[in-house]
C-alpha cells in the first residue's frame, strides 16, 4: 500500500471459499480475506490524497503474478480514536515442517502490525524455552511478517512475544496449535476431450504424442505415474505406433505406472441408455482379457454429470473404484454439497450397489496450485489455502488427493517426478508421492 509516497505492507491470509459471486469459485484454492488497518494521519495531506494498492509476491519468490480483487475499499474517519502505540502480533503455525539437526520443525509465521514508521526491530518467540529471533524491516506502517522454525511440539501450546520497535520492547503471549502432517497423492494427468479443441484425428495425435513422451520420460524417473482420461488413447495409440511402443505401454500399464480407466472417454452419464454405460466400458475389459491391464476403476473429468446409476452400472461390472472431478461453476451440485471435504465415500447405486468415489474440486488441480510447470513459490502461496478444504476434524486422513495436472488435450509438461524430488528435500510436510 502506498499513501503519498510512503510505503508499507499487508498480509492476505486467504480463506477457502465455495461463493459464486465473484467468479472463479470452482478454483480449489478461491478464497478471500478481510483485512482491517491503521492508516498513518502523518502520511496524509489537505487536499487530494493519493492511495495505490499493489499486489506483489513475496519478494523471496521474486517477481510473479498476483493480483487482488476487492468486493469494497473503505475509510473510516473516527477523530475520537487513538492510533495504538502497541504492536499488534499474531503467530500461526503454518502447514510446512522443515527437518533441523535430524528433528522435525513446523515453520510459524509471526505478523506485525505497527500504524507508525518502524525504523529497527526484532522479534524473539519462545517456545518451550527456546528462543527464535528474526528482524524487521525499516518500514512506513502496516504489517511485517518473518518465518520462524519451531521445534515440533503437540496440543496446544502458549508461546511468548517479544517484539522491540524503535528501541522499546513489548510483551504478548500467543496459543500455538500444530497442524497436521499432510501427505499429498499428486496424480498426473491430462484431460482428453474429443473435438472440443481440435478435429479428432487431431486430438488424437496429442495424446499420442503425450504418450511417446511418458514412456521415455517414466524409463528416465522410474517413480513417475501417469493416469490417461479414456481408453480411447490406448486405442488410438495401437492403431498409429509399432509393435515395440505398444509393448513399452502394455508393460507400464501393468506395472501401476500408467492407469488406464475402464471407460472409453468421459460421457454426459444422463443421456446414455443403460446398455450404452455398459458398452463404454467394452474397449477396455478387451484390454483386461488380451493384455492383462487392470480394470478396477472409472473417472469422469470436468463434466459434471453422475448419473445415480452409474454407481450400480460400475459395481456390476466389478469396478470398485470411481473418481470424478468437475468443471463445478456448470455444474455445482456436488461442490456446494462439499462433497470433496467428504472424499472418499461409498456412492450407493438404486439397487444398493456401492463404488467408492473421491469428487475433487477441479480437474487439474496440479495447475491451480502449483502452476504448470510446477514452481516452489506458487505451492507455499496455495497449498495453505488448498488444505483449508480438509482441515475439520471430521475429515480423518492425514492423506489427500491433488488429482490432475493439465487441461483438455494440451502438451504433456514433462518435470513432475524432479519437482517433486525437488519438493521433499526441502520439506517433510506437506509430502508429495506421485500416484494414479
Amino acid at each position: 500500500m502506498d499513501i503519498n509516497g510512503k510505503q508499507g505492507f499487508l498480509y492476505f491470509n486467504r480463506k477457502v471459499s465455495y461463493y459464486p459471486g465473484d467468479g472463479g469459485f470452482d478454483s480449489p484454492i478461491y478464497g478471500g480475506d478481510r483485512v482491517e488497518i491503521e492508516l498513518p494521519t502523518s502520511a496524509l495531506r489537505s487536499g487530494e490524497n493519493q492511495l495505490v494498492l499493489t499486489a506483489i509476491d513475496d519478494p523471496k519468490d521474486g517477481e510473479g503474478d498476483s493480483w487482488l480483487s476487492y468486493d469494497a475499499l473503505r475509510l473510516l474517519n473516527d477523530p475520537a480514536a487513538k492510533v495504538s502505540r502497541v504492536p499488534q502480533v499474531t503467530a500461526e503455525p503454518t502447514v510446512f515442517y522443515v527437518r533441523q539437526d535430524n528433528a522435525l520443525a513446523e515453520l510459524t509465521d509471526v505478523t506485525v502490525a505497527y500504524a507508525e514508521p518502524i525504523h529497527e526491530g526484532e522479534v524473539t518467540l519462545t517456545v518451550g524455552g527456546k528462543k527464535l529471533q528474526a528482524p524487521l524491516v525499516k518500514q512506513e506502517f502496516g504489517q511485517q511478517r518473518v518465518t520462524v522454525p519451531v521445534s515440533e511440539w503437540s496440543g496446544k501450546t502458549e508461546a511468548s512475544v517479544a517484539t522491540r520497535v524503535n528501541g522499546r520492547t513489548y510483551n504478548s503471549r500467543v496459543e500455538l496449535v500444530p497442524q497436521r502432517k499432510w501427505t499429498l497423492y499428486v496424480v498426473p494427468h491430462a484431460h482428453l476431450d474429443i473435438g472440443y479443441t481440435d478435429y479428432q484425428p487431431k486430438v488424437a495425435e496429442v495424446h499420442n504424442r503425450n504418450l511417446d513422451k511418458l514412456l521415455d520420460e517414466i524409463d528416465q524417473h522410474p517413480e513417475m505415474r501417469f493416469s490417461l482420461d479414456g481408453s480411447w488413447i490406448v486405442q488410438q495409440y495401437k492403431a498409429s505406433r509399432d509393435a515395440e511402443a505398444q509393448a513399452r505401454l502394455s508393460t507400464l500399464v501393468k506395472e501401476g505406472k500408467i492407469a488406464v480407466p475402464a471407460e472409453l472417454a468421459n460421457l454426459m452419464t444422463g443421456y446414455p441408455t443403460l446398455e450404452e454405460l455398459i458398452r463404454s466400458t467394452d474397449y477396455t475389459r478387451w484390454l483386461h482379457r488380451k493384455d492383462g491391464f487392470p480394470f478396477d476403476y472409472a473417472d469422469i473429468t470436468d463434466i459434471p454429470s453422475y448419473t445415480w446409476s452409474y454407481a450400480s452400472v460400475l459395481n456390476a461390472l466389478g469396478i470398485k473404484y470411481f473418481s470424478a472431478a468437475a468443471n463445478s461453476d456448470r455444474g455445482p451440485i456436488l461442490l456446494y454439497g462439499r462433497w470433496n471435504e467428504k472424499s472418499p465415500f461409498w456412492w450407493q447405486g438404486p439397487d444398493g450397489a456401492k463404488v467408492l468415489m473421491s469428487y475433487s474440486r477441479q480437474y487439474f488441480q496440479l495447475s491451480f496450485v502449483c502452476g504448470v510447470p510446477a514452481q516452489d513459490a506458487n505451492c507455499r502461496q496455495s497449498l495453505p489455502t488448498f488444505l483449508q478444504q480438509y482441515e475439520s476434524p471430521s475429515y480423518k486422513p492425514d492423506v489427500v488427493l491433488m488429482y490432475g495436472s493439465q487441461i483438455e488435450n494440451t502438451d504433456l509438461i514433462p518435470g513432475e517426478p524432479q519437482f517433486v524430488s525437488q519438493w521433499n528435500s526441502q520439506y517433510a510436510y506437506p509430502k508429495m508421492q506421485l500416484a494414479t
